[in-house]
């Protein structure tokens, strides 16, 4: 499969994945507005996004057929890193639930960094600790959102 095609494809499901998320926001009921306003700012910046990614991919096509010739995608290009992340994650989904989101959270992001490539702590621990801050004071406190507390509630 060509890069051109690909990234056409990805976009036009970004788009679908953005009219859907759009659409199942309208069911909301009315206590969860701004629930639903972030949805819908989700959907337009999925939307958007995407809608570049077919545009750049109808240009390329065009520029490709111009050359005759466009680049193949190497879908992974680091398999020990891919897999690495993989069973992060997985173990992430499976210990979430028994730790809490807060301490897996913090536990996965910096395993994560670690495992890819990233050596400064200072930096590592800081911006763990200021994204999981960020993600308490947006979903858990301004938006309400509940997350698995795990043993401490």
């Amino acid at each position: 499969m060509r890069r051109t095609t690909s990234d056409g494809l990805f976009g036009a499901a970004g788009l679908a994945l953005a009219a859907t998320v759009a659409l199942a926001a309208t069911g909301f009921p009315e206590r969860a507005d701004a629930a639903v306003r972030y949805l819908y700012f989700l959907s337009l910046v999925l939307g958007l996004l995407s809608l570049l990614l077919v545009s750049q991919s109808l240009l390329r096509s065009r520029r490709a057929a111009e050359k005759a010739a466009s680049a193949s995608v190497e879908w992974i290009r680091a398999p020990r890193l891919f897999l690495g992340t993989l069973l992060a994650m997985l173990c992430y989904a499976w210990i979430t639930p028994h730790l809490g989101f807060f301490p897996a959270s913090f536990l996965f992001m910096l395993y994560l960094g670690w495992f890819l490539g990233f050596r400064k702590p200072l930096l590592l621990l800081g911006g763990t600790a200021g994204l999981l801050a960020f993600i308490w004071l947006v979903f858990v406190r301004f938006l309400a959102v509940p997350v698995p507390g795990g043993p401490w509630g």
